[in-house]
């Protein structure tokens, strides 16, 4: 009976180690098909990730090399519109220093051009009563000295009719202050202008550096990625080594189970011929 209840626990201890080893064959099946699962996985990601960093790098790429070309382009037709509003002030202000000198000139000639009716206008007047003084009476001389009298009471009323040149000229000069004035301006504006151009040469030069400062990091990213690919082919290899050495575990896992199987069978057998014995003892 000791013999039989021991033959029985060490079945029942033997069934239960092997119902342990078909679960734990069962759990190293699906621990297998996870760990593949997850490879397969991890394998897919990184393809799309290298995938996606190629495309963002192209495009990355390609939109520094177009905002460089619309950049360049931007600031040479901006040079060029530069120069010709250049162009256009300076022929506008030598356009308005040629009128100015011609307001300025003909100002000056109207002024000599008055003086010189007023003399001609005095020696007119004076040279009848010469020529009267000397071929007339004392009673002509007279009449010739009341003439002459008049005549010069008449350049003097004459006079004010002579000031109506000193107002011209001085409409005149104001013309040409304000003229002065608005050139004056516009050398102003002028160099504003050129200081501007040169501020805004100044600020494309900086953006030109912090465009190629991005390229530079652009690639340093680059070599980045190039660097991240190499430790995922690295840890992919690891894991495939990781692989090979947990089937080679497993294999060994399944060889003892095989030997328990083998060494129940015979001890069950070896059990049932002691009980058979026994009843043939005992008849």
């Amino acid at each position: 009976m000791e013999e039989e209840k021991a033959a029985n626990n060490i079945v029942r201890k033997i069934d239960d180690a092997k119902n342990d080893v078909k679960r734990y064959n069962v759990l190293l099946e699906e621990e297998k098909k996870a760990r593949t699962e997850i490879r397969r996985k991890i394998k897919n990601e990184n393809l799309k990730n290298s995938e996606l960093e190629l495309e963002l790098d192209e495009r990355e790429q390609y939109f520094l090399t177009e905002m460089q070309k619309k950049l360049l382009d931007v600031v040479n037709e901006k040079q060029r519109l530069e120069l010709e509003i250049r162009q256009e002030r300076e022929k506008y202000l030598a356009l308005l220093s040629e009128q100015l000198n011609r307001v300025r000139l003909n100002c000056d000639d109207s002024t000599y051009s008055t003086g010189s009716l007023t003399e001609s206008s005095v020696l007119s007047a004076s040279h009848p009563c010469a020529s009267d003084s000397q071929t007339s009476t004392p009673q002509t001389i007279s009449s010739i000295d009341t003439a002459t009298n008049s005549a010069v009471t008449k350049v003097e009323t004459v006079q004010p009719r002579q000031g109506v040149s000193p107002s011209y000229t001085a409409s005149e000069h104001h013309a040409v202050v304000k003229a002065e004035h608005k050139l004056n301006k516009l050398l102003q504006e002028h160099a504003e202008a050129a200081k501007e151009a040169e501020e805004n040469e100044r600020l494309c030069a900086q953006l030109s550096e912090k465009l190629k400062k991005v390229g530079e990091e652009a690639f340093l990213n680059r070599a980045q990625v190039v660097k991240m690919k190499e430790n995922l082919q690295i840890i992919n290899s690891k894991m495939d080594n990781l692989d090979s050495s947990m089937e080679g575990s497993y294999s060994s896992i399944m060889t003892p189970c095989r030997s328990i199987d083998l060494s129940s069978s015979t001890y069950r057998d070896r059990v049932k011929d002691a009980k058979a014995a026994s009843k043939n003892d005992s008849q």
